[in-house]
């Protein structure tokens, strides 16, 4: 189960945790989305631009999609020419589990930070009983952390949970590939017949969205319990557009208000 974490400091950054379990073509462009919204979602009517604290965005990723990262890597806003930083009020870091390293160089002393870094690396990325017990071996203070993934994964409403999550996430994926497929054959159909293209797209793009709605609704489902009737209609009488929006907004809500919120 990935555990995604939002967080507010005592000083005011904030802060997003994201667990990647997958690589998806789309990820640069998600993840920079996630931490302009954590930037410009503390503006309020009046607010000076003085006012708002820095973001910072940490993605651990199981594996090692980017090998020219390295194991840890931060992203700031820096000038081509220059290479100055223009701003610290937004970074990225990066941690790819793949390129963990499994202990402190040789002959170098090792900061009590890195070592957490490493020991957390190591523990989100077992594969199994045996891979824990030997982290607890190596560092006393990894048995809690152990303990309390072995109190979790014996929980039936944690277990629940990220069941539902996981078919939730198999149904957006699912959506996802069918629009990309319907897409195909549409650009296909519409290379024959440009005289009926018109109707028979319109057509299709009402099947394509009552599809979306459908999948929508699914989403909710598993995640939030079944739909009222007027939830039901919303998502039936939405756009395309804001059908795609809630399809991936859905795995990101907490309570379904949150969801329904523009």
């Amino acid at each position: 189960m990935r555990l995604d974490v939002r967080v507010r400091r005592f000083d005011g950054t904030r802060a997003f945790i994201e667990m990647q379990a997958t690589h998806r073509a789309y990820n640069h462009e998600r993840f920079l989305a996630y931490l302009c919204r954590e930037y410009s979602s503390q503006l309020r009517p009046g607010m000076p631009y003085a006012g708002i604290t820095p973001s910072i965005g940490v993605i651990w990723q199981v594996g090692a999609p980017h090998p020219e990262y390295g194991f840890h890597e931060c992203f700031r806003l820096r000038g081509d020419r220059s290479g100055q930083v223009y701003s610290d009020a937004l970074s990225l870091y990066v941690l790819q589990l793949g390129l963990a390293p499994l202990r402190p160089p040789p002959g170098q002393p090792e900061s009590e930070a890195s070592r957490t870094v490493r020991l957390c690396a190591r523990f989100l990325s077992v594969k199994s009983l045996r891979d824990l017990e030997e982290l607890e071996q190596e560092d006393p203070t990894m048995t809690d952390v152990a303990n309390t993934l072995r109190t979790l994964s014996a929980d039936p409403e944690v277990a629940r949970i990220a069941r539902e999550r996981e078919e939730a996430e198999y149904f957006y994926e699912l959506a996802l590939r069918k629009e990309r497929e319907l897409g195909a054959a549409e650009g296909e159909a519409k290379g024959k017949a440009e005289g009926e293209a018109k109707g028979k797209a319109e057509g299709k793009a009402e099947g394509k969205a009552e599809g979306k709605a459908e999948t929508v609704l699914k989403l909710i489902q598993l995640k939030f319990g079944p739909p009222n009737e007027a939830v039901q209609q919303r998502m039936r009488s939405a756009s395309l557009e804001e059908l795609d929006r809630l399809a991936e907004k859905v795995l990101l809500s907490s309570q379904l208000e949150e969801l329904l919120s523009r």
